[in-house]
């Protein structure tokens, strides 16, 4: 009984912790409204930043009254490109997001469109957006590129947009792809399953405080 009771109280603490929301500015972003975005992350009880779990963003999303939006993010994933043509396999650095994302950030495609809900859902067609050093290098900047499929880790892409030139977010993004079709084995919805980052835009006049 002891031993439980003092399992008990552990995981209790454990789980009061991670309560604790950590938002810190993004600034010096290239973005409309930059200090309007934070990210919101999780800390242990030892004080230790950790990252968010899928159920942590989802219970953020229906709950809180503070945000415009939310996007949950898993950045700096290798990402291989193939194609139809006799072009080799070329490896690119991608973000896994939810389909708010660059509503979030402010940010629209060059080419195209951005991520709608309906992309982001489960069974939906899988669609790609594209950065632009991957659209100069691999594709000579082809201005009909919209609708190409491309295949990455054994999934078929449908490419919808192409973001400007000074887009690389997060840090040394260049391929965007909604959450709904990330691989089945990294959907993990346990709640210590804390692998993700999430940004949020304030509602006008919220404070950081």
């Amino acid at each position: 009984l002891a031993a439980v009771l003092a399992l008990a109280l552990g995981l209790a603490a454990n789980t009061a912790g991670f309560t604790f929301v950590n938002a810190a500015l993004l600034r010096g972003l290239p973005f409309d409204g930059a200090e309007q975005i934070v990210t919101i992350g999780t800390r242990n009880t030892q004080g230790q930043t950790r990252g968010v779990s899928i159920t942590d963003f989802e219970d953020w999303r229906a709950e809180s009254k503070l945000f415009d939006s939310m996007s949950l993010t898993w950045a700096d994933l290798p990402m291989n490109v193939a194609d139809e043509s006799a072009r080799p396999v070329d490896l690119f650095r991608g973000s896994i997001v939810s389909g708010s994302f660059f509503q979030v950030i402010g940010q629209k495609p060059i080419l195209g469109r951005g991520f709608t809900a309906d992309d982001d859902r489960l069974g939906g067609e899988p669609v790609l957006i594209m950065g632009h050093g991957v659209w100069q290098s691999r594709y000579g900047g082809d201005p009909l590129i919209l609708g190409t499929r491309i295949r990455s880790s054994g999934t078929h892409f449908t490419v919808i947009g192409v973001m400007p030139p000074d887009m690389k977010f997060p840090p040394n993004s260049e391929l965007w792809v909604p959450f709904a079709h990330m691989a089945s084995g990294q959907r993990n919805v346990r709640r210590d399953f804390r692998n993700f980052q999430v940004i949020g835009r304030l509602k006008p006049g919220v404070t950081l405080e």
